[in-house]
Order: C-alpha cells, then sequence, then structure tokens
C-alpha cells in the first residue's frame, strides 16, 4: 500500500520564482508503479519518517528543464516555498500515475497534530495490490473492521467514516466502460443491417454467387 496526493509548491533560488507541481508520496509508491532511479535513489521507509531529512526525487524533464540536466544534480537542493530539500534522485520514465504528471516527488509525511490526533487529518487517497484470492469486498469489509476499532479507541468527528474502494482500471475510466457497452449494442445492429444488405445486393446482382439452399 501507498499513500499519494499532490501538491503545489513555488521555486525559487533558480531565476524567477515559478509554481511547481509535486506528487506526495509514501516510499512504498515507486515500487508499486515500477519505477527505477536513473540518478541517484528514489524513496526508503526512512524518508517516510516525520523528522527525516528533507528530501526531493525530480522527475526527467523537470531534470532536463529547471537543472540544465545536470548529471551531478543528486547532492544538490531545490528551495520550495522556502525550505530547502536535497535531490535524491531522478526518475527515467514518470509512472503516468497521475493525471498531471509532477515536476518532481517528495515524501508523504504525517505531521506531529496528525499522529497526536486522528482527526487533525483529512481523508487519504492509497494505491494498493490485492493479495492473491482476496475480493474487493473483502478488502473493503477489512478496512471498515480498522475505521471501527480507531472509532473504539481514538473517538472522533469521522467515526462513522468507512473506506472507499475501486479498482484502478474503473476509477481512470469512469463511467467509459459503460458508455462503450453502449455504443457497442448501438452500433453492433447496424453492422448486422450493413452485412444484410451487402449479402442481398450480391444476391441480386450475381445469383450464382450465392449457393442454393439444400432441401430435404
Amino acid at each position: 500500500m501507498a499513500g499519494f496526493q499532490t501538491a503545489d509548491h513555488t521555486l525559487t533560488g533558480r531565476g524567477q520564482a515559478v509554481l511547481t507541481h509535486a506528487g506526495v508520496v509514501t516510499s512504498e509508491f515507486f515500487a508499486l508503479t515500477g519505477s527505477r532511479a536513473m540518478l541517484g535513489r528514489l524513496f526508503t521507509a526512512s524518508d517516510d519518517e516525520l523528522h527525516a531529512p528533507s528530501v526531493v526525487v525530480v522527475n526527467q524533464d523537470f531534470w532536463a528543464k529547471a537543472l540544465g540536466a545536470d548529471p551531478h544534480a543528486v547532492g544538490k537542493t531545490l528551495t520550495l516555498d522556502g525550505t530547502s530539500y536535497e535531490i535524491i534522485g531522478v526518475l527515467p520514465r514518470d509512472p503516468r500515475f497521475f493525471s498531471r504528471i509532477p515536476d518532481y516527488y517528495l515524501p508523504h509525511r504525517p505531521s506531529t497534530v496528525e499522529l497526536s490526533r486522528r482527526a487533525a487529518h483529512g481523508s487519504m487517497r492509497v494505491l494498493a495490490v490485492l493479495k492473491p484470492g482476496i475480493t474487493l469486498d473483502q478488502a473493503r469489509s477489512d478496512l471498515n473492521s480498522i475505521m471501527e476499532r480507531l472509532a473504539h479507541t481514538d473517538p472522533g468527528p469521522e467515526d462513522d467514516h468507512r473506506a472507499y474502494l475501486e479498482f484502478l482500471t474503473a476509477e481512470r475510466t469512469g463511467n467509459v466502460g459503460d458508455a462503450l457497452t453502449m455504443l457497442m449494442s448501438a452500433v453492433g445492429p447496424v453492422l448486422l443491417l450493413a452485412c444484410a444488405n451487402v449479402f442481398s445486393r450480391l444476391r441480386d446482382e450475381d445469383p450464382l454467387s450465392i449457393p442454393p439452399a439444400r432441401t430435404k
């Protein structure tokens, strides 16, 4: 499982201030999306820790445009919203997961307040792989059981909240699947009608081309 979200930050210290776009992810995100570093490394579990150093992984396009494709970019820094982040890696190929490709990735870390009080944070989006043999309904039931236990041990205004799960393909395509089904239902009879017309026309033009029906 990997948590993820997006955020915008102002990049300074490299000419004119520029608004940039970040993917904020936990360390498991890159493994789940099959990503590998072209330079340096990607996030590890230690980067998810609250007081870990501020680090950033940059996308290859951003590395080329903003950093001049510097082969020694790893170890240098980016200043985002006034905070300095050390560049630890460059992605050779963006996983194409977000609808808008991030310029870079930052570790997804809970704040001190969020760690001390469950109600201090909003909803979290999570990418996960189902264990073999487990259905989506079973996973949903399992997560809801966890949320019920949390509501009992740490009561708050979100006690009645429950997990929402869907397959990634369904989330990405939305109602496209239903629309395609309707389209095929509408197109199918048209194709059959067109084939019938062609068959009829060929038979009228050249009766010998159509073998006669057998009779008993």
